[in-house]
């Protein structure tokens, strides 16, 4: 029985007591266990109230996994029944640290770890000289959220998140090609009879004649040139 499993059995043994009864449940434990540390504290010197607070996490991790749904029912044709899995939705931003730290050395690794570490601590000692700071609280905080951070990861809790291809925003359209300018397209559609007039027209005077007189009929344009000239 994996962890999960225990943690859907539980929450369905609190789901199934009647309504009335879940929060005498919940208050009666949380008093039995003060219960306890207060007798310890007077006893041994115990710390006061430290059981108090570690049931109260204790009820939080099982009980908040179960709330957000981050635990899911899959048929398991195997056993015959149905099992638990975790699969919490985490931001994008946890995934791609994770796998930017995957991506590195095994000698880059640790250094990145103690700078996570060290420089928080660091914060924290000047601001404990200076103002009377709690101590280690920043390092504290930094140790909790490399364990929320890394730990599901690591655990395969993650879920894969999905893919953004249907997202008009995030996607690239690409541009059309461009054949040629303004110029080359006019050169296209052209006529054939008014491309050679613009050829013949940038010939020099010289060879204008003698292209004239190699066409067909070009001595009758040439003479029927002087002609609409005058007119």
């Amino acid at each position: 029985m994996t962890n999960a499993d225990r943690l859907q059995r539980w929450n369905q043994l609190y789901d199934r007591t009647p309504e009335r009864w879940r929060f005498q449940v919940a208050v009666w434990a949380l008093v039995a266990v003060g219960a306890v540390n207060m007798l310890l504290t007077i006893a041994v010197g115990f710390p006061f109230a430290l059981l108090l607070g570690l049931a109260i996490l204790a009820m939080a991790a099982v009980r908040v996994p179960y709330a957000l749904g981050w635990l899911r029912t899959e048929g398991d044709a195997a056993g015959g029944g149905d099992r638990a899995r975790m699969e919490i939705e985490a931001p994008s931003w946890m995934i791609r640290v994770n796998r930017w730290y995957d991506g590195l050395d095994e000698t880059q690794r640790p250094l990145v770890l103690l700078a996570a570490l060290a420089i928080p601590g660091a914060i924290n000692m000047l601001l404990t000289f200076a103002g009377g700071f709690p101590f280690g609280l920043l390092f504290l905080l930094a140790v909790l959220a490399l364990v929320v951070i890394r730990a599901p990861y690591t655990a395969g809790w993650y879920k894969e998140p999905q893919s953004s291809a249907g997202d008009p925003a995030l996607g690239v359209e690409p541009a059309a090609p461009r054949i040629g300018d303004e110029s080359a397209q006019n050169s296209f559609g052209a006529t054939p009879r008014a491309a050679e007039g613009a050829a013949a027209a940038a010939e020099p005077p010289a060879q204008q004649q003698r292209s004239a007189k190699a066409r067909p009929n070009g001595g009758a344009a040439a003479a029927a040139t002087p002609a609409n000239t005058q007119n």
